[in-house]
């Protein structure tokens, strides 16, 4: 798994309740049970990108290309709609999309269907998260990205850590 932090600032501006350290030790199980939610913009999916093996670039700079290539070409929004705000869940069993309007689950992702997760800054200076399944979707070996619009620099690095805190306390539990 990858995680790319393109912001200065390092600090966790967590939630109340989402310490999952007790006097300096980590503690997974705190964390598997624990759940949060963002409320973030989706602007689309990239299907059956497929890389190919670069050695000159490494995969995260190849990865926000290819989603900025797609906006390029109008394949993906670059600016959100008020339409296209959702409410991001995260738990143990993986990601949740809600439809803030409808109220609809729009997609689930499980955990271990995650591959890469990115946060990054596009043109315009918005912060973006990029969700890579890693699950082959085809026999040409690509998969799907989705990607996200964050309000702020922070949330897209909250939502990134959370992430990260998810699979470490699996690493640590088994």
């Amino acid at each position: 798994m990858f995680w790319k932090k393109t912001s200065k600032s390092s600090q966790h501006n967590g939630n109340p309740g989402t310490d999952s350290r007790k006097d300096g030790r980590f503690t997974p199980d705190k964390v598997l049970l624990q759940k949060m939610s963002f409320d973030v913009y989706f602007l689309g999916m990239v299907e059956e990108a497929n890389m190919g093996n670069s050695i000159k670039r490494d995969t995260e700079a190849q990865l926000v290309d290819h989603v900025e290539e797609a906006q390029i070409e109008g394949r993906l929004p670059v600016s959100v709609i008020e339409e296209n705000r959702v409410t991001m869940c995260i738990s143990r069993h993986g990601l949740k999309i809600v439809d803030q309007g409808k109220q609809e689950v729009k997609q689930r992702h499980p955990l271990q269907t995650l591959a890469q997760v990115i946060q990054y800054e596009d043109g315009s200076g918005k912060p973006n998260i990029v969700v890579k399944i890693g699950q082959l979707q085809s026999q040409h070996g690509g998969f799907q990205c989705y990607v996200y619009q964050c309000k702020t620099d922070e949330q897209a690095h909250e939502i990134c850590q959370y992430i990260r805190k998810l699979f470490d306390a699996i690493s640590n539990k088994s």
